[in-house]
């Protein structure tokens, strides 16, 4: 039979050797709870004093200047009650921690609308505080941080419950970020919807399809410059030889074809895409630390990108003069993880093209070529096999015709 009643026993009776527990920790938040609530579990003893459970409630009760402590007697091993009592329990969640975090606001709130009054006009800036100072309190009640609290609350509000399951056992904030991400694209979205309905300049023709089976769609010798961005993995690969071959038929005969290329891959990309065309330059994107990419296999930190520039003719005289180094805008990729930014397009359109002149891109995915070559009055002829990518950039183009911004 265990003696449960609750006594009070002389701290300095308490003998607490051989314990486990080294480290008290911060007793500040302990002392707090136990001056506004009391000690809410008595320390247990056996029969010899020895402490079993309580070491940080006894030390607390020391720094406070008690000189009583409750216990309670039961025989157990202290060893097995010390390792249960600290490892075989369960914390709260971080949605019941934003629970006791919000109640605990509203309930300084009402404590400090019952100091403040009837009177809605006095004291406000010290309302004010008091309720930043709550929030500090409360926040430090579940031991996370009033902006950690904010991001959980935002995530809840938000209402997707795999992202609630995944924040409650993972970190905050990557899926507070998602939540953001997802909230920007519903709003971006919703803003190019609203002019799905303007009709397309007929200096614009989008291709729901593959180029590579509907390429026919382009008159041979009719573009003065192909401007794409393939993917850049290895299973992507015979796509730059289509490219390439597309280009032949299809670029006027000073036309110019320039493609974006992976790094890893670019001695493959040469091959296929010079049995077709003629190799002019290699141009240098710098992408600066925000697109630095790190290249373990290679040892390499790469700042840049390449852009290779082909043409139909070798040797074609050009009434153009550019520069090999373009810096890169870091673009937002909200409504498109594969987006490029549009200061290249814009250069290079209105270097090369010439106004009136038309431009493809045989895969276009969110559409900054056409965006490019609406600003620098040039024609734009362009394909993306992809439903949803299409949908969403004809969107982003009418939502430029009608408005003059990008999105």
């Amino acid at each position: 039979m265990q003696d449960t009643k609750v006594l009070e026993i002389a701290i300095n009776k308490v003998k607490s050797n051989g314990r486990i527990r080294k480290s008290i920790g911060s007793l500040q938040t302990l002392i707090e709870s136990i001056e506004e609530t009391g000690i809410l579990f008595p320390i247990i003893i056996d029969k010899k004093r020895n402490l079993i459970c309580g070491a940080r409630r006894l030390q607390a009760f020391i720094k406070m200047g008690r000189k009583k402590i409750p216990y309670r007697i039961m025989d157990l091993d202290s060893f097995i009650a010390e390792k249960d009592e600290n490892i075989v329990r369960k914390n709260f969640t971080k949605i019941e921690c934003l629970y006791i975090y919000n109640a605990v606001i509203e309930r300084e709130k009402a404590k400090a609308k019952s100091r403040q009054g009837s009177r809605t006009d006095k004291h406000s800036v010290k309302f004010t505080e008091s309720m930043e100072q709550s929030r500090d309190s409360a926040a430090k009640a579940t031991g996370l941080s009033w902006r950690t609290l904010d991001k959980i609350q935002e995530i809840v509000d938000y209402g997707n419950e795999s992202l609630i399951e995944k924040m409650d056992s993972g970190p905050v904030n990557d899926v507070h970020k998602t939540v953001l991400l997802k909230k920007k694209y519903k709003s971006e979205m919703s803003k190019i919807r609203k002019f799905k309905q303007v009709p397309l300049p007929k200096t614009v023709k989008l291709y729901n399809k593959d180029f590579i089976t509907s390429g026919a769609l382009v008159e041979d010798s009719s573009i003065s410059l192909l401007f794409c961005d393939p993917p850049y993995n290895k299973d992507a690969l015979p796509l730059y030889g289509f490219l390439a071959k597309f280009g032949k038929r299809v670029l006027k005969e000073n036309g110019i074809l320039i493609v974006y290329a992976g790094t890893f891959h670019i001695d493959e990309i040469f091959k296929s895409m010079t049995k077709y065309l003629h190799y002019e330059w290699c141009l240098a994107l710098l992408t600066g630390q925000a697109g630095k990419i790190s290249v373990m296999t290679k040892g390499i930190f790469q700042n840049w990108k390449p852009l290779l520039m082909f043409a139909k003719k070798k040797n074609v005289k050009k009434n153009w003069l550019i520069e090999d180094v373009i810096k890169s805008i870091k673009p937002d990729k909200t409504l498109h993880i594969w987006r490029q930014g549009s200061h290249e397009s814009n250069y290079l359109i209105s270097h090369i093209c010439p106004v009136g002149e038309t431009v493809c891109d045989p895969m276009f995915g969110m559409a900054t070529t056409a965006l490019s070559c609406l600003k620098k009055n040039c024609k734009f002829i362009g394909f993306e096999k992809d439903k949803r990518t299409f949908k969403k950039a004809e969107n982003r183009i009418k939502h430029f015709i009608a408005t003059g911004k990008d999105i």
